[in-house]
């Protein structure tokens, strides 16, 4: 249930948010993105990207799962999520 949830919340991130080189996603996330979804980064599908890193989210370094967490705690109150923030 927890992940379908955070799948939830992350599928509303702009579609560009772990491509974007000045996207907070992007600097929270790209050495676990490195790390855990290679072969999803290969894919070049940022679905792909958000899923592997959602199903590893417990493996994520503490940035990139201080992100999530608030990337669906916005998603999940209709708010778009400040990119200054962090």
């Amino acid at each position: 249930m927890r992940m379908l949830t955070l799948a939830s919340g992350l599928s509303l991130m702009q579609a560009g948010a772990l491509m974007a080189s000045a996207d907070p996603a992007r600097q929270a996330c790209i050495s676990d993105v490195h790390r855990l979804c290679k072969a999803e980064m290969q894919t070049m599908s940022r679905s792909k990207v958000r899923a592997c890193l959602i199903v590893h989210m417990a493996e994520t370094s503490p940035p990139c799962h201080d992100f999530m967490v608030r990337a669906r705690a916005a998603a999940l109150s209709g708010q778009k999520m400040d990119p200054s923030a962090r």
